[in-house]
């Protein structure tokens, strides 16, 4: 397992969580201001949910964890999409606009059938759904789950290589690689 990938996947895991909470907290605020700073919020959470995508896509591809991953893209997955749109706007507007793809943001179990595209914001029954799709608290719960055991997995990586030879606690930071036994 390659110790950049596992720390930078727990880095991005842990700031989805920070970041995610922040978004529900600029929610919860009321006023015209507020929807300019609840949009940099959730684009900066779509932007912490991208790039733990891809640190966790080459975790995963290592063999590392390979459940708790499966949750999390689960919930996660759909983002990146809605990042996209968001983060590339510009090309949606104008003469040569790519088409957006509309996500079904219909309640469950309701007869009313809603389409949104990914720029909206969606608010149900204390539920924050960026692009229809994206559920903030579940990608949130999501992550802790992913932090707690990529922390295990740190452990784990950590442990192995300070105790396994305690001749060799000296190399405890040096590179892998570059200990001789």
């Amino acid at each position: 397992m390659d110790q950049m990938t596992l720390e930078s996947s727990l880095y991005w895991a842990q700031a989805m969580v920070f970041q995610g909470k922040r978004v529900q907290d600029a929610e919860r605020i009321e006023g015209h201001i507020t929807y300019k700073i609840t949009r940099m919020e959730e684009q900066f959470f779509l932007n912490a949910i991208g790039k733990a995508l891809r640190w966790i896509g080459e975790l995963k591809s290592q063999g590392v964890c390979v459940q708790p991953i499966d949750s999390f893209l689960a919930v996660a997955g759909v983002a990146q999409l809605v990042r996209n749109k968001r983060e590339h706007d510009d090309e949606y507007s104008g003469p040569q606009k790519k088409t957006e793809v509309m996500s079904d943001a219909s309640q469950p179990g309701s007869n009313l059938t809603i389409k949104v595209g990914q720029s909206v914001t969606v608010h149900r029954n204390g539920t924050v759904l960026l692009g229809g799709t994206v559920d903030v608290s579940e990608v949130i719960e999501a992550a802790i789950e992913l932090a707690t055991h990529l922390r295990t997995e740190q452990h784990k990586y950590w442990e192995g290589r300070s105790l396994g030879d305690r001749r060799n606690i000296e190399h405890f930071l040096a590179p892998e690689g570059l200990v001789s036994r």
